[in-house]
């Protein structure tokens, strides 16, 4: 998943499943929340969506009482604020003790179980997260072909001499890499090919059933609708949605 898909399949969560009459979008002053936001703005005029508004908000507690008072005023059904989670505690905090209900959407940086420490379990309840993550690589995954590649991992791993390859389980992005090499053999069977200028043709019109999911390209190269998972707080704990 690139950027942009990770960034579009927020904002269709938001219009196709909570569908907001007043959204109120947020970014954090720093440059990958600025970024991400500008990314959901181009979006939505690009899909003709609208939104209530949009507000620059840096870490200041005071700053942040200012913003929970125009809230109030602007009284949006649903909040996306693209922070960290410790930011995004205190702005829920700050939002809920003026009184205001407004439903709280976040993504990846903002799901951190570290929240539950920060803020009363009550005020956290009903915020969603969506994060850049395939369901079956997702916290909570019970997915057989990702729960079989981690024990082959660490049956393989085991039995390895080389003392600086982690036996704590494979990286985020191991998945991703073992996928990459059966497309790329899938494509070498199809060109008949073990040559790059072969078979990578043959490697745009391959499709194939990985870790991460089904697994196809566009004309560009770009992986087609890559999917998010999405979270939800309940009494305290992060759940699937």
């Amino acid at each position: 998943m690139n950027s942009k898909q990770r960034v579009e399949n927020i904002v269709n969560f938001l219009n196709d499943e909570l569908k907001p009459k007043k959204l109120v979008i947020i970014d954090n002053d720093e440059e990958y929340s600025t970024n991400l936001v500008d990314s959901m703005v181009e979006i939505f005029n690009d899909k003709k969506i609208t939104y209530l508004k949009r507000y620059t908000i840096k870490y200041d507690l005071n700053e942040y009482k200012v913003l929970a008072e125009n809230l109030l005023i602007d009284e949006p059904d649903y909040i996306f604020f693209a922070a960290n989670y410790n930011e995004l505690s205190d702005l829920i905090t700050e939002v809920r003790n003026i009184g205001l209900s407004s439903q709280f959407i976040t993504e990846q940086m903002g799901m951190d179980e570290g929240i539950s420490l920060l803020t009363d379990k009550e005020l956290l309840e009903g915020l969603v997260a969506v994060i850049g993550e395939p369901p079956s690589l997702a916290k909570y995954s019970e997915d057989k072909k990702a729960v079989d590649f981690w024990r082959k991992y660490q049956d393989f791993v085991s039995k390895m001499r080389d003392k600086s390859i982690s036996k704590e389980g494979p990286g985020p992005y191991a998945p991703y890499c073992y996928d990459s090499m059966y497309l790329i053999i899938e494509a070498m069977k199809r060109s008949n090919s073990i040559l790059p200028e072969d078979f990578m043709e043959e490697l745009k019109k391959t499709s194939y059933d990985g870790i991460v999911g089904n697994i196809k390209f566009n004309s560009n190269g770009d992986r087609v609708d890559p999917p998010s998972t999405i979270f939800i707080m309940k009494n305290g704990d992060w759940v699937r949605y």
